[in-house]
């Protein structure tokens, strides 16, 4: 999911850059911020299959670092890696060291995940004293704003979690 992440930002950076070169030959042309749809086919082909439709400089926002569509490939990256964990990995990681329950198998890094996706499914993805305001190891997001994960905050989650890995094969092992 971290590489999945990661390629989903390149290619909203990849994007944002066409954008802004087609806004500005747009505006070379006489025609300034046309409309852009976007969807399954040709919007000239009877089986066009319409996702959406946005004024080119709007779109560009969207995908721009920071934007709408970056925030939501971090919310996506926040709740599968939660509910891999919570419903795959806990169980195999905790049947492996022996341990009887997953509950056994405590980690603070994916606790505050679970803090985080509470507030991405519960309250629309904005941070909450109850839920994200609880964050022991990541806190990337202030109460009451928008939760928004980039590359860096997928890079700090991702190296502690290796090295928890390894400290519980090293203790399963001795």
């Amino acid at each position: 999911m971290a590489a999945a992440h990661l390629f989903g930002v390149i290619g909203l950076v990849e994007q944002q850059d066409k954008f802004q070169r087609m806004l500005a030959e747009s505006a070379a042309s006489g025609t300034p911020d046309p409309m852009i749809h976007v969807g399954n086919g040709s919007p000239a082909s009877s089986d066009w299959a319409p996702y959406a439709t946005w004024r080119l400089a709007e779109l560009a926002e969207r995908v721009a670092p920071g934007g709408q569509f970056s925030t939501l490939l971090g919310h996506l990256w926040i709740v599968t890696v939660y509910t891999a964990w919570e419903h795959g990995y806990r169980k195999v990681i905790t049947g492996e060291l022996g341990h009887s329950q997953p509950e056994d198998l405590v980690c603070d890094e994916m606790g505050d995940l679970r803090h985080m996706r509470n507030d991405i499914v519960h309250h629309r993805g904005v941070a909450t004293a109850d839920n994200t305001g609880r964050c022991r190891v990541l806190q990337w997001s202030q109460v009451d704003q928008q939760i928004s994960i980039g590359a860096p905050h997928v890079e700090q989650f991702m190296v502690p979690i290796g090295k928890r890995l390894a400290a519980w094969q090293d203790d399963d092992s001795s």
